[in-house]
């Protein structure tokens, strides 16, 4: 019976409440539906009639006027028409008066304003008459929407018009459209009061208790609330106790559960955040969780890394790579598990990382759980281990051409001492007419410059052994940069920065001054247009570390100069060809491709080291290291030397030779200048004339590369045979370091093929009077 009359009180609230509701709505539903619109409509029809009202009161004003001013027939006085037209704009002025929501204008055929009275100071716009009927119309000015009425004075072409803003126009409508949302509200505000006033006593208080009871259960404290009836609230009352007795329970069992699960994630956190990988997981290409050793490698901050796309972190040079290789960047694609590549950390640097994938289901999704180790430092050995290894390579391809270079050097001289020698002994024939010396000094000039071209090749070869001295590297520098001055373009301007107080370097200046020159060259080649030529020394320390990483290069003090210009530089994929023989980048006739080539022989017959740095368009550097010296330089020569006689004798002299033109040659020279000459074609017919002539023999020339018992065989059995006897070696080969063993084995002086006649007569002069003093 309680549930019972509480149910019927429960339904008579709600039997009250709801048709109060209803009629609420509905009367507030009808008044916006039928209210508004009359209430609207009266209030723009009132605007309109006073728009209409106020623009036909000013013409009436005026014509009133005009009756009178016709009446009197005054029609033609200007001043009364003056005075006319200033009463008529005051009358309607006092006229607006009685319109203070609107504004009326006085506008003559021009446009130009006669009478402005703007409602509270509101400003006059500029209107468009020809756009303006004599109804009333809604028309912008000035970005403003206007309502007016115009009437028309033809008598004086006056425009009168009344105005008012579309805002103020529809002010009066706005304010009925809030008086009846206003009513509305009104009345829902009472429906709404009257439910909670029907509902205060009967529900707010059981469920107060009930509200606060739930907090206590949100807080932990599982305490029932007081069921005092067994009506529907209390019914929930009941229902609520049991609830919480039941999550009291469940809390006990969820408080064993989680306190098992934090001994396993304390586990899973130790392990994964001190692991020495970098762990991640991506899901839908996106980082959603990064280890401790992931951050630190990264740079990046957990709340940084976590959210950003995994391609960002790839450097942008392998994710084409990587993508293919991956399966792509989404979780779940087929595709390689491991692989290799660059990452950029938070401030821009690359490193590589070794990856591996495991596909793995995170929140129930797919994603991409991954291990990987920073292998950076493993990455750059390998790549200094390839450098190493192309340079060596680039070594042993420069030893091979070298040792070409000198096999070929001694049958090349003697080529060249032939067509030298002949052209020699013909310039010393009488009767040549001019063209024939001409010619004749052409061809000594071709087989000097082929001989330089031999030098050249033996130099880079490194087959010819410098004349080390102390040498002023800024000496040598300004002497070549005189010559250069006079030698390239004048568009080339030279420059030079050269370090007071430059160690001297242990070096054959005349290899110095070419490699000084190749390199001036080589730039002015690369500035056809112009620029600057630059030369600096300074002084510098190589330490171990450099020294390691540059094959031959020895720790210590070194000369550096550098040679700078401003040219077209050099292709990257041509750098690393840049020393290597008869490779040149110049079209046909233009280079030998030497130049280059011989200055790196020179650098390393010294013991030195060169790098060159180039960007096309950029221009050049090259860097000279030379070992300095303690040595002091010494005094600068004078250039070229004085001119000298040729010496001549009457001596005996035994030319030993392989090669008959090269014997004939010889002999003719001698024979020129009063010498008696005897021949050999071997070391056994060399031996056999010495001993049949004796002492006869006052010099020997000798050639060493020659078939049978040689030249070296042959030197040392003359020795034996005669110990005063001098010799003279004469070769093509390349002596490297050999010059003064074969001066130790005996030997009186050293010829080097080819050479021109005032060398031959000039030694064998000199090493003639050495053994007769």
């Amino acid at each position: 019976m309680t549930l019972g009359r509480a149910s019927w009180r429960q339904r008579i609230i709600w039997a009250i409440a709801l048709p109060v509701l209803v009629v609420g709505l509905a009367v507030g539903f009808l008044a916006n539906q039928l209210l508004a619109p009359p209430l609207l409509g009266y209030l723009q029809e009132n605007i309109d009639g006073q728009l209409r009202m106020a623009s036909g009161m000013g013409l009436t004003v005026c014509d009133n006027l005009l009756d009178q001013i016709l009446s009197r027939r005054l029609e033609d006085s200007q001043e009364v028409l003056a005075s006319m037209k200033r009463g008529a704009l005051a009358e309607i002025r006092e006229l607006s008066h009685q319109f203070p929501s609107l504004a009326v204008l006085v506008l003559d055929q021009n446009g130009q304003v006669l009478l402005s009275s703007p409602h509270q100071g509101q400003a006059v716009p500029k209107l468009d008459l020809g756009q303006i009927s004599d109804d009333i119309i809604l028309a912008q000015a000035q970005g403003q929407g206007f309502r007016l009425h115009r009437r028309y004075f033809p008598f004086w072409r006056w425009n009168i018009i009344s105005l008012i803003s579309q805002e103020s126009y529809l002010a009066p409508s706005r304010m009925a459209a809030r008086t009846v949302y206003l009513g509305t509200l009104v009345v829902l505000l009472t429906v709404l009061a009257t439910l909670l006033a029907a509902f205060h006593w009967r529900v707010k208080r059981p469920l107060s208790q009930i509200i606060e009871a739930t907090r206590d259960v949100s807080q932990g404290r599982f305490a029932p609330v007081p069921q005092a009836s067994q009506d529907e609230l209390g019914q929930v009352a009941g229902a609520f106790n049991g609830m919480v007795a039941s999550l009291d329970q469940s809390r006990r069992q969820v408080d064993e559960v989680m306190a098992r699960l934090g001994e396993s994630e304390e586990q899973y956190r130790t392990l994964t955040e001190n692991a020495m990988a970098l762990i991640t997981i991506v899901q839908d290409g996106r980082f959603v969780f990064a280890n401790r050793m992931m951050l630190e490698k990264t740079g990046y901050g957990r709340d940084q890394i976590i959210g950003r796309r995994a391609w960002d972190l790839v450097h942008p040079d392998d994710r084409e790579r990587l993508s293919k290789k991956s399966g792509g960047p989404e979780a779940g694609e087929k595709g390689e598990d491991h692989y290799e590549f660059r990452f950029l950390t938070a401030d821009g640097q690359e490193r590589w990382l070794e990856m591996q994938a495991t596909r793995i289901s995170f929140k129930g999704r797919p994603a991409l759980l991954g291990h990987g180790i920073d292998i950076t430092a493993r990455k750059e050995a390998q790549a200094e281990q390839a450098r190493l290894r192309e340079r060596l390579e680039h070594a042993q391809r420069m030893e091979v051409v070298g040792t070409l270079a000198g096999g070929i050097s001694h049958d090349f001289n003697n080529m060249l001492q032939a067509v030298s020698g002949y052209a020699q002994v013909m310039l010393l024939r009488a009767g040549l007419d001019q063209e024939q010396e001409k010619y004749l000094h052409s061809i000594l000039e071709a087989c000097r410059r082929a001989s330089e071209l031999v030098n050249q090749l033996l130099t880079f070869s490194r087959r010819t052994e410098p004349r080390m001295q102390a040498v002023d590297l800024n000496r040598e520098v300004r002497q070549v940069a005189r010559v250069l001055e006079r030698t390239i373009p004048r568009m080339i301007g030279i420059e030079t920065s050269l370090s007071p107080d430059l160690r001297p370097i242990n070096a054959d200046p005349t290899q110095i001054e070419q490699v000084l020159m190749n390199l001036g060259n080589n730039a002015r080649d690369a500035m056809p247009q112009g620029g600057i030529l630059r030369f600096e020394t300074c002084n510098v320390y190589l330490d171990e570390q450099y020294s390691a990483r540059q094959v031959g290069v020895k720790a210590g003090h070194y000369a550096l100069l550098k040679v700078s210009d401003t040219g077209t530089g050099v292709p990257r994929e041509v750098l690393p060809r840049i020393f290597e023989p008869f490779f040149t980048t110049k079209a046909l006739g233009e280079g030998t491709g030497l130049g280059l080539s011989t200055v790196y022989g020179i650098v390393k017959v010294h013991q030195g080291h060169i790098t060159c740095y180039s960007q096309p368009g950029q221009g050049t550097i090259f860097k000279v290291y030379l070992p300095a010296t303690d040595g002091e330089p010494g005094q600068e020569q004078p250039w070229p030397p004085g001119p000298r006689e040729l010496p001549g004798g009457q001596e005996t002299v035994l030319l030993v030779d392989d090669e008959p033109a090269l014997l004939e040659i010889a002999r003719e020279m001698l024979q020129q200048f009063g010498y008696w000459v005897l021949t050999a074609m071997s070391g056994e017919e060399a031996l056999d004339i010495c001993r049949l002539h004796g002492r006869q023999i006052d010099l020997v020339i000798m050639d060493l590369g020659m078939p049978g018992m040689g030249g070296r065989a042959c030197l040392h059995e003359l020795r034996r045979l005669d110990p005063d006897l001098p010799v003279i070696i004469s070769t093509g080969y390349s002596i490297n370091g050999q010059e003064d063993e074969v001066r130790r084995a005996g030997a009186a002086g050293f010829l080097p093929k080819p050479y021109q006649m005032p060398e031959l007569l000039g030694t064998v002069r000199q090493v003639l009077d050495q053994a007769q003093a």
